[in-house]
């Protein structure tokens, strides 16, 4: 069934037409290591017309439209999309009825490893991370989406345990993209526990 043609004209320069209903997922991540699985329900009645942005971490955007019939479950390998089959990402996924979409991780070949996060209903300008650390042999990454049309900046206010202060550092956020925070390279960061409190001029 074709989609209408404001559908298709609106799709190929980038924007959804009726796009009134907004999910956000910051992680994504494909390529010899790293597998990302999206699954899409529409609980709805009628068909969802939907339009993923996935933003990369270079800042390059690639879209991809799809519809979703009244009722069903749809699986999306982010390794199938060209352009994100070997990149690391955030999504934002745009439709005109509402989703429930859920993103799994995997790692290696064998997939030894995963986890799931469920799509976020909306940005903010301030987030609380209270779990982290980067000793014994723990890697963490803060991963920051910015999916407004212009750049932003995120302050992170690391806590590390007492008595030892806390460390801040203020980060540039593109205009719809990705930056990924490799927390073990932070100076003073580089071997301890941390929480940490983000908080950004515009929502992300």
């Amino acid at each position: 069934v074709a989609h209408p043609s404001p559908w298709i004209t609106t799709v190929a320069a980038g924007t959804h037409p009726r796009g009134t209903v907004r999910r956000y997922l910051a992680e994504g991540a494909t390529g010899p290591f790293f597998a990302t699985t999206f699954a899409v329900l529409n609980a709805g009645a009628t068909t969802a017309h939907a339009l993923w942005r996935f933003q990369r971490d270079d800042g390059g955007i690639v879209t991809r439209p799809f519809r979703v019939p009244p009722r069903t479950r749809l699986t999306l390998e982010a390794a199938t999309v060209a352009g994100i089959d070997a990149a690391s990402f955030a999504t934002l996924a745009e439709a005109d009825t509402s989703l429930v979409i859920d993103r799994t991780m995997t790692w290696d070949g064998r997939r030894y490893g995963s986890h799931t996060e469920t799509a976020l209903a909306g940005p903010d300008t301030t987030w609380y991370l209270a779990e982290g650390a980067t000793t014994g042999g723990f890697r963490l990454y803060y991963l920051l989406q910015n999916p407004q049309t212009t750049p932003t900046t995120a302050t992170i206010t690391y806590l590390r345990p007492a008595p030892a202060a806390p460390v801040v550092r203020t980060y540039t956020l593109p205009a719809e993209a990705r930056v990924s925070i490799d927390v073990n390279v932070v100076p003073g960061l580089g071997a301890t526990d941390v929480s940490a409190v983000v908080a950004a001029t515009a929502p992300i």
